[in-house]
């Protein structure tokens, strides 16, 4: 989701007729879906094309912000590496944070808290990804991309 989206239904629930405190409620949800009208070079794409890419399972955008909030105690993903550097997911657990937000193994941890992994230490990382509430742009694997643990054996 960028600038400029506007988001068409919540869970298959249309927002026009969606009182405020309901799209707060199923916000709070997990897992949620949003049906979204991109706006892509300072035009919206019509609600038609938009709902083909929207109902694409495999489609993935390619960079997401997310948040680990206060009552998540463990983030459920562990990395290929070490900063400086950006890192790649290695896995996730079951069930765990990660996995509910969408993160899979392949895709790239970008940013820490707005802080650019490119020059981070180690040890900053460390810190950063236990605190909480704690943000984390990732660049998603494209589906072709990412490989089922059989496959990569």
């Amino acid at each position: 989701i960028q600038p400029g989206d506007t988001i068409i239904s919540v869970d298959g629930e249309d927002l026009k007729d969606m009182t405020s405190e309901d799209f707060k409620t199923l916000c709070k949800k997990r897992p949620v879906q949003f049906s979204v009208e991109q706006a892509r070079a300072g035009k919206a794409q019509s609600k038609e094309e938009q709902r083909d890419v929207v109902q694409d399972p495999s489609a993935r955008p390619s960079r997401v912000e997310l948040v680990a909030d206060e009552n998540i105690e463990k983030l459920g993903m562990s990395f290929d590496g070490k900063p400086p550097g950006y890192i790649q997911v290695k896995a996730c657990s079951a069930g765990g944070w990660a996995e509910s937000v969408g993160i899979q193994p392949g895709d790239t941890i970008i940013s820490v808290d707005g802080e650019d992994l490119k020059d981070m230490t180690s040890e900053d990382f460390k810190t950063l990804c236990k605190k909480r509430p704690v943000q984390f742009l990732v660049e998603q694997a494209s589906a072709d991309k990412v490989q089922s643990k059989e496959e990569q054996r």
